[in-house]
């Protein structure tokens, strides 16, 4: 519950701008000076969780070295090389959030050097928006949404395509070769979802195919279909004719050759 107050607590900070620097002020302002009283302090302020100090040359001074150890000063002593970072660039003033606690803040100062840790959810807002792991957060949610907004058109874009495909209309005379689908009235097949046309011959003969399904159907019976009785048979012009009409249909081998016999459709 808590992580979701300061969830929502970043979002007001987004909309409110910087509320925390005028309670953060007075905070600094009221620290005590000495051990003993900063301890109480600590322990009497809810939206404060532990303080640091350091001196000009880097050293602690607060929480004192030495000292019966407390709660609060092992929150900050665990914590201490990062609120050094960021105090000496901190300047006048600057708060982030916590990279492991994301309940905590972190209020560091250059001048005088220190840092407060503090409870985000008793201060009502977290980071200020130069936070960097709120700013690694930002960056995350804005590829999620390119990621969504990209799988959004792949999904409209193959819903789009799959309206396109031309479709046979119901025709009681259609019928198919293998997967592809005849339609003797529209004079054309559907290869792959691409409509192809055909011939009246090109009809003609994959209908004797269709009515002899695994049967080997001789070059006559072919030229009778397509050309007519009277032709002259010719045998190029039919493996011309067969070699293009296979082409059509997209598939070489769904009509195979029966050499020295004619064609067959296989079962």
């Amino acid at each position: 519950m808590k992580q979701i107050l300061t969830f929502g607590a970043v979002v007001g900070l987004c909309s409110g701008g910087v509320a925390l620097a005028a309670p953060i002020d007075e905070m600094v302002q009221k620290l005590p000076k000495t051990v003993q009283e900063m301890r109480f302090h600590i322990a009497e302020t809810p939206e404060l969780i532990g303080v640091i100090r350091w001196d000009g040359t880097g050293q602690v001074v607060y929480p004192p070295q030495g000292s019966v150890p407390h709660h609060s000063d092992s929150i900050v002593l665990n914590n201490a090389t990062e609120l050094h970072s960021i105090s000496q660039s901190a300047g006048a003033g600057k708060t982030v959030a916590s990279a492991l606690s994301p309940d905590r803040l972190y209020h560091c100062r250059s001048e005088p050097a220190l840092c407060l840790v503090l409870d985000a959810e008793s201060m009502g807002a977290p980071a200020s928006v130069d936070d960097p792991y709120f700013a690694y957060f930002e960056k995350v949610m804005v590829w999620f949404y390119v990621v969504i907004a990209v799988l959004l058109v792949v999904v409209i874009g193959f819903f789009w395509a799959l309206r396109r495909r031309p479709a046979i209309p119901t025709d009681p005379e259609s019928f198919a070769i293998g997967p592809v689908q005849i339609n003797p009235r529209r004079s054309s097949c559907i290869v792959d979802g691409v409509e192809e046309q055909l011939s009246a011959r090109d009809i003609v003969i994959l209908r004797v195919f269709a009515d002899h399904p695994g049967e080997v159907v001789r070059k006559d019976a072919l030229y009778d279909a397509g050309w007519g009785r009277d032709y002259m048979p010719n045998s190029r012009a039919l493996d011309q004719h067969m070699l293009a009409l296979r082409r059509k249909l997209g598939d070489a081998e769904l009509i195979e050759t029966v050499h020295g016999q004619g064609y067959r459709l296989p079962n």
